[in-house]
């Protein structure tokens, strides 16, 4: 009894004082989490749900007391019960959207039966067009008549606000003859407003709407009443040309030709810098060196880390070091390989046979010659294994970078998703898809061969081939760095534009204090009126009040695009710091310098006279203004806001995580069934299904996550999380349902054979003969795939999946690189917990299943499928 009350005061505190530790400390941690998320979710029936939890941990303590038997399977279901509540809420998951968002990615899903690959473009097209004023202007042009002896077009009215009809008339053109209807907008971008047919005298007549979208919203805003010059272009096809590649094909070929070359680049230097770092990292190697323990701690740490952030964090920092393209792409590429290939490569020296290394060492070799005589020759087969595959996970990779800027095919469908260009789109997906599978293939086929220790080339003629493999190889290397711009003095001058981020970064703003704040400002005339104009400069005073004695006094009273000016304050508080910034006409503030107050209350600061503010001044006919926002600590110290926002999108990174795995698991048991040789018929329907199957999981996992969170953003509309939920269940359906279906061909037939001799049907031997074998890898190919899932989770929110991503974004976005260090605090240590939990839960399974599944082991253990779950196969 006295278990039981300690249970129901403290959850797992009876099950500890009965002996059984870790079963009390895992329900302990489970009540924990589950406060933690309810008062976070702050919804006060979520609690409700925590309660059959709770009864359910006191009955086993009273069992526990007792002696009798108790059972594992209820506690862990309704302890995940909260959790699944919450993510409910938490991931706003609404179906509803689906079905709501439905017609705005349509088209995208059309388009995947038809992508966009050929094109029969038309010889000798003609187009004719008149113009088209929205609003219409004071004084309008005269119109153009229509006449019968050349092809004209005039539209009535001549000017219309955006969204109202007007009817275009054409005249002069061959009788019966279809014609397409194009608006072009300002900027010269083009869309169809549809088509028409000229009658027996070669005119036709057809109502249009003007398209609101053909102005942006800021202009429009900014702009209401000015006139913009547009116009209808009228375009008669002309006789249909030969098929050939599409511009979209070309295009999305050549930005594929990037990703490719990025991928391979930052392989290359990922898998060279990899191997000291692996030496350095293997245990066996470093143990018995003065301070070696310390180097492998530190190695292996850095290694961690760095795997726990995912590249397209880093490629942001990239972005800004050596600016927007494939190099700043491939060098995120390279940290990330270095990381995940460095973990790898020290695992398989710390796998070798001691034998050779005790034989060396007898001969009195340095520590050096035996890492090269006795290690390098074991290692160089998995570790030329793990790069090949490195390459395919690179190449994945690679198409989302482009998304921040990192150059390849994602900064395309990046620009066409958010145009809602879905053609395009489309084709650039069911590219990447092809691709991906082909690597994937491809590098699986050398893998195999590799360590199998099967030779790569033919045994005739085996030099020359090898000697046309180096220069092909030579010749691929050549123009990958070539086609991935790769600038290595880009690094050098960029450093003054990283320099300050990362100092930021390093220095994560953990801690907030509560702050009293001053502005002062002072107003600047820009551009001056002329040569003579610059007049004694006036200090303008704060906005505290002159009482306060408090004000900016600017080197001068009018400036020039490109002059400095020196901004001088006096009276303020010392310490106090802040930002300088431009206060603009419109309102807004542009941020200038970081400044702080000395000792003595003065501030001083040389700031640069921007081009924009020139814009502005002479937009809206009014100077421009000097704000400095200061601040400084009163009070004790408390959590940050940015650590506060951080813990709560975290919280709703892992639920999303989550509730996408167990949908996803659930999504997979019966396609796996669907998708295993030993379990569908061999006859026409069994094997059009297994290969569907199998097809429509691996096309699935050849698209990145990211890439259908974009797509899902679209859909069920950006920011939400559900977008993320559904991406990330899109890919866990695809990687569980490969691993359950290789884990369903790799059962024991015995019994199969069993249930199937007592007369039972193929439902009934499913049931009874291969689910009861498949609980165990089942367990552990679905933790795993949620540590995995957690991964994806903290970067899906960069296109508009929400959670922790969402916010790092925008953080990044602001250059607030001290917030965002919070975040990506957070995400090293959650998915560094995640990882270390979910090989502590697969060990067990394991351990429980006693070595007796070796798809189980292979899954847990097997370095290629580590690799492949990681780069998102």
């Amino acid at each position: 009894m006295k278990a039981a009350l300690l249970s129901a005061l403290v959850p797992g505190l009876g099950q500890l004082i009965l002996g059984r530790r870790q079963r009390g400390l895992a329900i302990l941690a489970t009540g924990a989490a589950l406060v933690v998320v309810m008062l976070w979710l702050r919804q006060p029936l979520g609690w409700l749900s925590v309660v059959p939890f709770w009864v359910v941990q006191v009955i086993d303590a009273m069992r526990l007391a007792g002696r009798r038997r108790t059972g594992t399977a209820r506690l862990v279901l309704l302890g995940l019960l909260p959790f699944y509540v919450a993510g409910w809420q938490a991931t706003e998951a609404s179906p509803s959207l689906l079905v709501s968002g439905y017609p705005r990615v349509a088209p995208l899903l059309r388009s995947f039966l038809a992508p966009d690959f050929l094109t029969r473009e038309s010889l000798e097209d003609m187009t004719v067009k008149v113009q088209v004023f929205t609003p219409c202007p004071e004084e309008m042009p005269p119109e153009a008549p229509l006449t019968d002896e050349a092809p004209s077009v005039s539209v009535r009215p001549a000017c219309a606000p955006l969204g109202s009809s007007i009817t275009v008339a054409g005249a002069g053109f061959a009788p019966d003859q279809p014609v397409d209807l194009v608006w072009r907008n300002p900027t010269g971008e083009r869309s169809p407003l549809g088509h028409a047919v000229t009658g027996g005298d070669g005119a036709f007549a057809a109502e249009v709407v003007v398209p609101v979208e053909s102005i942006p919203s800021h202009i429009r805003e900014r702009y209401p009443d000015r006139p913009q010059d547009q116009a209808v272009e009228v375009t008669v096809p002309g006789p249909p040309g030969p098929l050939r590649p599409s511009e979209t094909l070309r295009l999305v070929i050549g930005a594929m030709a990037v990703t490719i070359a990025l991928g391979f680049i930052a392989t290359v230097f990922g898998a060279l810098l990899a191997v000291p770092l692996a030496v350095l990292g293997a245990r066996n190697l470093m143990a018995d060196l003065r301070f070696g323990k310390v180097i492998y701690f530190v190695v292996r740490t850095f290694m961690n880390v760095m795997r726990s952030i995912e590249p397209l964090i880093l490629a942001v920092v990239f972005v800004v070091w050596v600016g927007q393209g494939p190099f700043a792409g491939a060098l995120a590429l390279t940290v990330h390989t270095v990381a995940a290939l460095g973990k790898l490569f020290s695992e398989s020296i710390e796998g070798i046979d001691e034998g050779p290394v005790e034989a060396v060492r007898a001969t009195g070799a340095s520590w050096l010659e035996t890492v090269v005589f006795a290690v390098f020759p074991q290692v160089v087969p998995p570790f030329t294994a793990f790069t090949v595959y490195r390459w395919d996970i690179n190449v994945r990779m690679s198409t989302i970078l482009g998304f921040v800027g990192g150059g390849g095919i994602g900064f395309l469908l990046q620009q066409w998703i958010f145009k809602s260009r879905w053609s395009e789109a489309a084709t650039a997906v069911v590219v990447i898809a092809m691709v991906v599978m082909f690597l994937d293939f491809l590098s699986a086929t050398l893998r195999e061969r590799i360590v199998e220790g099967k030779p790569l080339l033919p045994s005739r003629g085996r030099r020359v081939a090898a000697a046309a493999l180096i220069v092909a190889l030579l010749a691929f290397a050549a123009w990958a760095w070539r086609t991935a711009e790769v600038e290595l003095g880009t690094l050098a001058r960029g450093t003054p534009n990283v320099r300050p981020i990362v100092t930021q970064l390093l220095t994560p703003r953990l801690i907030d204090f509560e702050q009293q704040s001053e502005t002062a400002t002072a107003t600047l005339v820009v551009p001056c009126p002329g040569e003579g104009s610059q007049q004694e400069a006036q200090p303008a005073q704060s906005d505290l009040g002159e009482e306060a004695g408090h004000a900016l006094t600017l080197s001068q009273s009018c400036a020039d695009p490109g002059d400095w000016i020196t901004v001088t304050g006096q009276g303020l508080r010392p310490g106090a710091s802040g930002q300088l910034a431009w206060l603009l006409p419109d309102g807004r503030q542009l941020t200038a310098k970081r400044v702080t107050v000395d000792d003595g209350g003065i501030l001083e600061a040389e700031i640069e006279v921007r081009p924009i503010l020139e814009e502005q001044a002479l937009e809206f006919g009014a100077p421009v203004g000097l704000v400095a926002n200061l601040s400084w600590d009163v009070g004790y110290p408390m959590p940050s806001t940015q650590l506060r926002i951080t813990l709560s999108a975290l919280i709703q990174t892992v639920l999303m995580a989550l509730m996408a795995t167990t949908v996803g698991a659930l999504v997979a048991i019966p396609l796996s069934l669907l998708g295993a040789r030993n379990i569908m018929p061999r006859n026409l329907l069994g094997n059009a299904v297994y290969y569907l199957t199998r097809t429509f999981m691996n096309v699935l996992r050849s698209v990145e996550p990211l890439i259908l969170a974009a797509i899902f953003a679209a859909w069920v509309g950006y920011g939400i999380p559900f977008a993320g939920v559904m991406a990330i269940t899109l890919v866990t359906i695809a990687n569980l349902g490969k691993l359950f279906s290789e884990a369903v061909e790799s059962i024991d037939p015995g019994p199969l054979e069993a249930v199937y001799a007592t007369g039972a049907n193929k439902l009934q031997v499913i049931v009874f003969g291969v689910l009861p074998q498949m609980i165990p890898p089942f367990l552990s190919f679905g933790i795993y795939q949620w540590d995995i899932n957690v991964r994806i989770s903290t970067v899906i929110g960069f296109v508009g999946g929400g959670g922790i991503g969402f916010v790092l974004r925008r953080w990044m976005n602001l250059t607030d690189w001290r917030a965002a260090a919070v975040a990506i605090l957070g995400i090293v240590v959650v998915v560094s917990t995640m990882d270390f939990l979910s090989g502590l839960v697969r060990a067990r399974i394991r351990h429980r299943k006693g070595g007796e599944d070796d798809m189980l082991e292979a899954a847990a253990e097997d370095p290629y499928t580590t690799v492949a779950i990681e780069g998102g196969a």
